[in-house]
């Protein structure tokens, strides 16, 4: 299984390399409610929302090439010091005191948003775990192929966050969006550190 888990991890990082998933920024007072910021039918840009299919549909025809794997999801935010107002009242919380449980909420809610999309193309639901750790200073998703046992040992946990970002062989999608309708952020699938050209705003 260690052997296909590497084999798998290494397809997954070469398709991604290069792609980037894309979700509508919490902060973007455009969007129709809050919940368009962890949907995976990116709203407002075809381009993009055809890009989320792309990179959703080949990370499920891979994980169909390797039945015996499941996969885990983890999804982070970047270091913010302030959640989106509309972020924050949803959930009953401060903006600035709770950011830390605003942003937890954001990166497990886009997680979760992935595995629903995994599971729409034909993923059973016990092949995969969704976690989270918010405010790394990073925006991203990353599909993470895992023995069975691995995953089962995370669902019995309840996924959720996780104390340190992982450092997978698996794919990164470099997340677009956190920071509203002009985020000025340049995130890329490449396993490299993500640029950021004004981090202002960074949540």
């Amino acid at each position: 299984e260690a052997e296909q888990v590497k084999r798998a991890s290494e397809k997954v990082k070469k398709f991604m390399r290069g792609k980037t998933l894309y979700f509508n920024g919490a902060g973007d007072a455009k969007l129709p409610s809050v919940e368009q910021a962890w949907s995976v039918e990116y709203l407002g840009d075809a381009a993009k929302a055809a890009k989320n299919r792309e990179v959703l549909g080949g990370i499920a025809a891979i994980l169909k090439e390797y039945p015996a794997l499941g996969l885990q999801i983890h999804g982070e935010t970047g270091n913010a010091d302030t959640a989106p107002d509309r972020l924050a009242v949803k959930y009953g919380l401060h903006p600035r005191k709770d950011v830390q449980a605003c942003m937890d909420h954001l990166a497990a809610n886009r997680a979760a948003a992935c595995m629903d999309a995994l599971k729409a193309r034909g993923i059973a639901s016990a092949r995969l775990v969704a976690t989270h750790r918010a405010r790394t200073g990073n925006l991203k998703v990353d599909f993470l192929p895992q023995t069975m046992a691995d995953i089962a040992a995370k669902q019995r946990t309840g996924g959720g966050p996780v104390r340190s970002a992982a450092t997978p062989l698996g794919g990164r999608a470099g997340l677009a969006g956190d920071l509203g309708a002009d985020p000025r952020v340049d995130v890329t699938a490449t396993g490299g550190a993500p640029r950021r050209h004004d981090r202002r705003r960074v949540p």
